[in-house]
C-alpha cells in the first residue's frame, strides 16, 4: 500500500486536518516521503516528493505561461536586465577548482564543531549513491557487501566484517571512519590522545592505563597517582544502556568508589572529546596544572548581550549555552575573560519560577582569573537582591569547591541524568526534547512508555554521574 503510518505499519484512518506524519512512495521517483497527512491530501494530480512536485508544477502549461509573463515584465526593466546580465557573465567566467565536496566543505563553520558534524552529515546524505559505488567502497575497506536500502534519504548498508559479524550501519558513518561495533572501538585511540596531552602538560608525571587496583575489580582507563585523579573515557556505544549494558548507576557507582579512595574521577563522554576537544583539554589543564592567573580586582563587571554571552559560553563551557535572563561579563582591558549567567526556574530540571529565586546556570572563564566567581556573584547580589540562588555542579567535572568558596552550601546529590543516543551517531540528545507528550503519536500500541517508543524508533540511552545541588540564601535589609 502506498500510504502507511510513520512506523511503516498499515495506515489507520485519520481526520483530514490531521498534522500527524505519514509515509508514502513518491509517484515520480519512488522514494519514501515523510509528510503530514493534511499536506498529503492537499497534493493534487499525484503524490510527489518535494523535488518531483516542483518539477511537476513547473511543467504545467498554466504555470509555464504565468512564469513566462512575469519574466517578460521583469526583462522590460532596464536596471533588472543589466544586473542579471552582469551576474550571468561573472558566473560563466568564474573558474571552479576542486570537486564539489571541497567547495562545500570550504563553507563549513570553524566555530562550532557540532554544527560542522551536522552539515557534513546532511551533505553526505544528499549525495546520490549507486549499488556499484557502495559495493566498491565496502570492498575497498576489506569488508563484504551484502545489501543496502534507502530510508528517508539515509542509506543503510549491510556488510560482513573480517570477523564474520553481520552489521547494519549508515553509509555516512562508515565513510566517516566508524567500523564494526562488535570488534572496533575508537576508545583506545582517544585514551592515547588524552594521555599524550597530559604528558605534554606535565612531562614528569606517571600515567597508568587500565588500572584495576584502586576500585577493583572495576577498571579505570587512566590514573594519575600523583594528582589522585582518574579519567574514564566513555565511548557512547560501549557505555550505553542496551548495546553497552551499562545501567543507570554504573558511572555514579565508579564515581562513589573513587571518592572513597581519595581519587577524583573525571568522566569524559565520546562526543565531548570529538566536538569540544579544546574545552575538555582546558578543563583537564585546570585540574592537573597550577596556572598563574589574573586577578579579579583588575576586572570590571558589566551586563552583556545574549549573543556575546552565547558565543563566549559555547567556546568555554562543556555544556554549552543555556537560556538566561541575566548575563554578566568580566572584562580586563576591554577583553571578556569570564561570564556568569542567571535564569529563573527551569522545568527541564524540575524547578518552578519563583520571584527573586534564581539559578546560577553557567559560569566559565577563558583563562585563570583568581576570585572572579565571587566578584561576578557580588555584582548580581548587589543589583538584583535575590532571596535565594541555587546551582548544579556536574559530578563528572566538578568537586563543588568553587561553590564553597563563594558562600553556597551543599543541598543534595541528584539522580544520574539521561540522554538518548540515535543509532550509529556519536551524539547525546537531551531527554527533555523527547517527552512522552511530544512523541506519543509515534506509539504503535496502547500503554507504551516514553522509553518503549524511543527503543522502537531505534534509540539507546546513556547515564552520567548526576549533579550536586548547592544554594545560597539572603536576608536583605530595606
Amino acid at each position: 500500500m502506498n500510504l502507511r503510518n510513520i512506523d511503516g505499519t498499515e495506515f489507520k484512518k485519520m481526520s483530514s486536518g490531521s498534522h500527524k506524519k505519514i509515509l508514502f512512495d513518491c509517484d515520480g521517483c519512488g522514494t519514501i516521503v515523510e509528510q503530514s497527512y493534511r499536506n498529503y491530501l492537499a497534493q493534487n494530480n499525484g503524490k510527489f516528493c518535494r523535488t518531483c512536485r516542483n518539477k511537476h508544477t513547473a511543467n504545467r502549461p498554466d504555470v509555464k505561461e504565468k512564469q513566462s509573463k512575469i519574466l517578460k515584465e521583469k526583462w522590460m526593466n532596464h536596471e533588472y536586465r543589466e544586473k542579471t546580465s552582469k551576474s550571468l557573465s561573472i558566473a560563466c567566467t568564474k573558474s571552479w577548482t576542486g570537486d564539489l565536496g571541497k567547495i562545500r566543505r570550504s563553507n563549513l563553520s570553524n566555530n562550532n564543531p557540532m554544527n560542522d558534524f551536522l552539515i557534513r552529515k546532511k551533505l553526505s546524505e544528499s549525495t546520490t549513491e549507486t549499488k556499484q559505488s557502495i559495493c566498491d567502497y565496502i570492498t575497498s575497506i576489506g569488508y563484504e557487501y551484502i545489501n543496502h536500502k534507502k530510508i528517508l534519504d539515509k542509506v543503510i548498508v549491510e556488510y560482513k566484517c573480517n570477523n564474520g559479524h553481520i552489521i547494519q550501519q549508515r553509509l555516512n558513518d562508515l565513510r566517516g571512519g566508524h567500523r564494526c561495533k562488535e570488534c572496533f572501538s575508537s576508545s583506545s585511540l582517544a585514551e592515547k590522545e588524552i594521555a599524550e596531552y597530559i604528558k605534554n602538560l606535565i612531562p614528569d608525571t606517571n600515567i597508568i592505563f587500565n588500572d584495576r587496583s584502586i576500585i577493583k575489580p572495576l577498571e579505570l582507563d587512566i590514573v594519575i597517582p600523583e594528582k589522585h585523579i582518574a579519567i574514564e573515557y566513555c565511548g557512547l556505544y560501549w557505555h550505553s544502556y542496551i548495546r553497552g549494558g551499562k545501567d543507570r548507576k554504573y558511572h555514579l557507582h565508579k564515581h562513589i568508589l573513587c571518592d572513597k579512595q581519595g581519587y577524583q574521577l573525571i568522566t569524559i563522554f565520546e562526543d565531548e572529546w570529538l566536538y569540544k576537544k579544546e574545552i575538555v583539554k582546558n578543563r583537564l589543564k585546570h585540574f592537573l596544572k597550577k596556572e598563574r592567573g589574573l586577578y579579579a580586582r583588575k576586572c570590571t563587571i558589566n551586563e552583556i548581550s545574549s549573543g556575546l554571552a552565547k558565543n563566549f559560553i559555547e567556546l568555554h563551557h562543556i555544556q554549552g549555552y543555556a537560556q538566561s535572563s541575566i548575563r554578566l561579563g568580566a572584562f580586563l582591558n576591554n577583553i571578556l575573560v569570564a561570564v556568569m549567567t542567571f535564569s529563573t526556574g527551569n522545568i527541564s530540571k524540575g524547578n518552578k519560577s519563583i520571584n527573586n529565586v534564581w539559578e546560577l546556570s553557567r559560569f566559565c572563564t577563558s583563562c585563570s582569573v583568581v576570585g572572579i566567581a565571587g566578584k561576578l556573584l557580588a555584582y548580581f547580589e548587589r543589583n538584583y537582591k535575590p532571596i535565594e540562588i541555587y546551582s548544579y555542579a556536574d559530578k563528572r567535572w566538578s568537586n563543588g569547591n568553587v561553590y564553597n568558596k563563594i558562600g553556597f552550601t551543599f543541598v543534595k546529590n541528584t539522580d544520574p541524568n539521561m540522554w538518548y543516543i540515535p543509532t550509529n551517531e556519536i551524539v547525546r540528545l537531551h531527554r527533555f526534547n523527547f517527552r512522552k507528550d511530544r512523541i506519543k503519536h509515534l506509539a504503535t500500541k496502547e500503554g507504551m512508555t516514553e522509553w518503549d517508543i524511543m527503543q522502537e524508533q531505534g534509540y539507546d540511552k546513556i547515564y552520567d554521574c548526576g549533579n550536586m545541588k548547592f544554594k545560597k540564601t539572603f536576608t536583605f535589609m530595606n
